[in-house]
Order: structure tokens, then sequence, then C-alpha cells
């Protein structure tokens, strides 16, 4: 099931360079895929709460769709990239 909201959120947003996700439990693991406006899979990493930045080096500028998967559950946010 994927829920368009969650506590979790991109900043800042519209990026350049990285995005920083806030929210994150200590302990929380996330699987991340960025998907273009094609739905076409351009970047795929994990994310831990230690470090919780994604890069976004080499993406065009654009919208795309985060999907962030976790133990509990998955859910989208857009992202802007200038």
């Amino acid at each position: 099931v994927y829920h368009l909201n969650s506590k979790i959120s991109l900043y800042p947003n519209p990026a350049h360079g990285f995005v920083q996700l806030r929210g994150l439990d200590e302990a929380e693991n996330i699987s991340v895929e960025i998907m273009d406006g094609t739905g076409r899979l351009v970047r795929q990493q994990k994310v831990m709460a230690a470090d919780p930045r994604l890069a976004l080096v080499g993406l065009k500028p654009g919208v795309y769709f985060v999907h962030f998967k976790t133990n509990r559950n998955q859910f989208v946010k857009k992202l802007l990239v200038f």
C-alpha cells in the first residue's frame, strides 16, 4: 500500500545537489527509489537515520517521484530538482 503522506519530508524541495530526509526514526532504514516523470528508475539507494541525505548529482532539472519503503509501509513524495 502506497501512502502519499508521511511524517518523512524532503528538505529543501525544490532542491539541487542533495536533499535531506526529515522525520526519520533513529533506527529506521529506508529503501529509496527516485523515478523520473515517465516512471523510469533513475536512482536507488538505502538511507539511514545517521546520514539522511539523498545525492541528486547527475539528475536533470525536473519533477521526480521519490518512493520510500520502510519495514512498516511504503509511500511517495514529489521532488523538484533545479
